[in-house]
């Protein structure tokens, strides 16, 4: 083939160019048809909503920071207020309020300016911070951003008054904050200087709010309740005054809270929330409607977060039984009402609490706690598997009734039921006059069958010497040595989980010391040990002196 500059002396311009054409041509392109100028590769412009879920995986595979980069060197035709926004979200979940708050300082600065989701997802995020010491500036920056939404909506309001920029959700989260940081006066301060009337008017979002930001943290002054639950009380006619204007529902979210909110205070507080529960959700301490709820136009469908808020109220007044006698009463009530079907493990365990409250002024506590725990177990069988676990009960349900009731009553045949419930094992293949060389197990579902932890047994052993009957503490011993003492230090652990390993393991070891003394010193002809019982003791005591007689220092 010959080349271009040889042909170039010997040919004519014309035919030079013919001759270049069809060269080139035959060595890129394989069809002869194909005219490479009447095509064009269109360029894809980056829109905003593929940006934002750009930003989304990075953020969900913990690359904010490389987001962060990506959406300020991203073209400006893909930037926008509700992406800045993503990103902030994304950072306030992530816990990074300092980056957050700097995006929202930066998308200002390269002219997005911010509309009310901006500033509701910044209050929304910051309200979610529990410690508020380790993170100092964030309640200066909350302020900074209230006052620049002030302003916002102000300009709004301006422009357009019926605008859906103007709305006070943003407020509402706001005054989460304030409560958090235990700054009440302000947030009444913020309460005051809003619009008696229009949009921007209280609803009963932000009352529910305020109602819950009096419940996290006490007054800085005084350091305890009784302020917040008067000056619930105080919120709660202000509520009813603004409802006359704005017509709000009153619903089970804002009870609720306000029942919360009023429960550790005095005891006209609390009189005050128990009939807010009487006439809102048609429960009396007694058990039965009062006049004024048999009264009422429409009765609030029980929810389990306001049952919830009703047993925190019982558990927090002087009488705590009253949670008893509401929980007997939701069991009763019809389901178009809230009955027993919205009852979950966590309502049982608070009244479990109340009963360990109420202390020797409930006789028999125990034996509630045990037939409250069977309810729970026979209600799981009627649930469909999807929904059982949210009744089922857990480690923390079997502490509540045995280390507190069963321990306070010295109860120890329903510590032994209890035990049975939650391990799976038989308490009955430990007692004396029983030859079985392997206790038996129960085959349960996984997630069933609970093992016992150090501070179980050391409550059973506890419950078997304060009853003084030597059998209960023969059992008791038998159980232990099933299971041992040593092997529960030798589990790798954190240096805090170890302290509470070693302390329960010295309660249990002290225990144990001290029901092998009384049987040692007490039992008589007829306490006739099992086989091997002899050797148990031994093992026992030498775990036991070894717990005792070790070093804390030598904790890993």
């Amino acid at each position: 083939m010959c080349s271009l500059p040889r042909l170039a002396s010997r040919l004519p311009i014309a035919q030079l160019c013919t001759h270049s054409r069809r060269l080139t041509t035959n060595v890129r392109f394989r069809s002869k048809n194909y005219n490479p100028s009447k095509e064009s590769t269109p360029k894809t412009l980056l829109e905003p909503h593929i940006l934002s879920s750009r930003l989304i995986k990075l953020c969900n595979e913990r690359q904010i920071d490389k987001a962060v980069d990506m959406l300020k060197n991203s073209p400006l035709d893909a930037q926008n207020v509700p992406v800045w926004n993503t990103l902030i979200w994304e950072c306030l979940k992530g816990k990074r309020f300092r980056l957050a708050y700097e995006l929202y300082i930066d998308m200002k600065r390269r002219g997005h300016r911010p509309n009310t989701r901006t500033f509701q997802t910044l209050m929304n995020g910051i309200s979610r911070i529990d410690n508020w010491d380790a993170y100092p500036k964030q309640l200066s920056h909350a302020q900074t951003i209230y006052q620049a939404f002030i302003r916002h909506v102000a300009s709004v309001k301006q422009h357009d008054p019926s605008s859906t920029e103007l709305s006070v959700a943003p407020i509402a989260s706001y005054m989460k904050i304030l409560g958090a940081a235990a700054v009440h006066q302000d947030m009444f301060d913020v309460y005051y200087s809003l619009d008696s009337d229009g949009v921007l008017t209280p609803d009963h979002f932000l009352f529910t709010a305020m109602f819950q930001a009096l419940s996290v943290q006490p007054t800085t002054e005084s350091g305890d309740f009784l302020p917040n639950a008067a000056s619930a009380k105080l919120l709660w006619n202000l509520m009813l005054k603004a409802r006359r204007k704005a017509n709000f529902p009153i619903d089970g979210h804002l009870v609720s809270s306000a029942i919360v909110a009023l429960s550790r205070g005095r005891p006209t507080d609390q009189a005050f929330a128990f009939s807010l529960a009487e006439e809102h959700f048609g429960l009396s301490p007694d058990g039965d409607a009062s006049p004024r709820s048999r009264e009422a136009k429409e009765i609030i469908h029980l929810e389990p977060q306001s049952l919830a808020a009703i047993l925190t109220l019982c558990r927090h007044s002087s009488r705590p039984l009253y949670a008893i006698e509401l929980f007997t009463t939701v069991l009763g009530r019809p389901e178009s009402q809230g009955g027993a079907s919205i009852i979950d493990r966590a309502h049982v365990e608070q009244a479990l609490q109340s009963l360990i409250a109420a202390g020797a002024g409930a006789p028999s506590s125990s034996q509630k706690g045990l037939e409250l725990v069977e309810w729970m177990l026979a209600q799981e069988v009627k649930l469909p598997s999807s929904t059982a676990s949210k009744i089922r009960p857990k480690y923390s349900t079997f502490n509540l009734l045995i280390s507190h009731l069963c321990r306070t009553d010295n109860n120890w045949p329903v510590a032994a039921r209890a035990f049975d419930m939650m391990t799976g094992y038989h308490c009955h293949d430990f007692m004396d006059g029983v030859q079985r060389p392997t206790p038996r197990l129960d085959a349960r579902s996984t997630g069933r069958n609970i093992s016992p932890t150090l501070e179980i047994l050391s409550s059973m052993v506890r419950i078997a010497v304060d009853c003084q009957d030597r059998a209960n503490i023969r059992q008791a011993l038998r159980i232990v040595h099933h299971f041992r003492i040593v092997p529960f230090l030798s589990a790798p652990q954190s240096q805090k989980t170890f302290k509470d390993t070693y302390f329960y393991a010295s309660k249990l070891a002290r225990a144990v010391m001290e029901g092998l003394h009384l049987l040692s010193t007490h039992s008589g002809e007829r306490d006739r040990p099992r086989d091997g019982d002899v050797a148990r003791w031994k093992i026992l005591e030498s775990e036991a002196r070894e717990v005792l007689g070790s070093e804390y220092a030598h904790a890993p």
